[in-house]
């Protein structure tokens, strides 16, 4: 944030958003070894579209990003998506689903991407969250743990993690 006050609380709430465990799922970096991807490509799972049913991978270069992805000392690439890209129990409040998706688990959500989740509202997969507090607190199965301990924080420091989470925002290069 340019605010100076609002860009010491962001910063506070990083490292509680790390304390209460958020990083656990929303792990802050996904490391690729090379910028450009590729689809198909060849991580694909048995029964998706492989490089040999097409005549010419799409190919999208993350190069003009580079200024703003930085590289790690062993040349990866880091893009702040705070996800794990991993399905998760996510308990009883948000297993709201009639039925069952390719077997599929109706309270298991695939971890949401946090970059640039705060021009995204409504929150949540199903847009039913309208606040970023109320998201984390409809949080449950494997995440009650870091959502019980974002609850029982005070409440300045609970506007801190999500003064944090308003931060993450996607810049593009200029």
């Amino acid at each position: 944030p340019s605010n100076p006050e609002a860009r010491a609380a962001a910063e506070r709430g990083s490292e509680l958003f790390s304390t209460v465990g958020c990083v656990t799922c929303h792990i802050p970096n996904l490391r690729l070894q090379d910028p450009v991807f590729t689809e198909p490509n060849p991580f694909n799972p048995q029964g998706n579209l492989r490089l040999s049913d097409v005549n010419a991978a799409l190919e999208f270069d993350l190069q003009p990003l580079a200024g703003y992805l930085h590289q790690n000392k062993a040349g990866e690439y880091l893009v702040p998506v705070f996800t794990d890209l991993k399905r998760h129990s996510m308990g009883t409040a948000l297993n709201n689903e009639v039925l069952k998706q390719d077997g599929i688990p109706t309270d298991e959500w695939l971890t949401r991407k946090l970059w640039g989740v705060a021009s995204e509202p409504p929150f949540l997969h199903n847009g039913r969250a309208s606040l970023i507090s109320e998201a984390i607190l409809l949080h449950g199965g494997e995440a009650q743990e870091s959502r019980d301990l974002f609850d029982d924080l005070p409440d300045a420091e609970k506007a801190d993690i999500v003064e944090f989470i308003k931060a993450l925002q996607i810049k593009v290069a200029e």
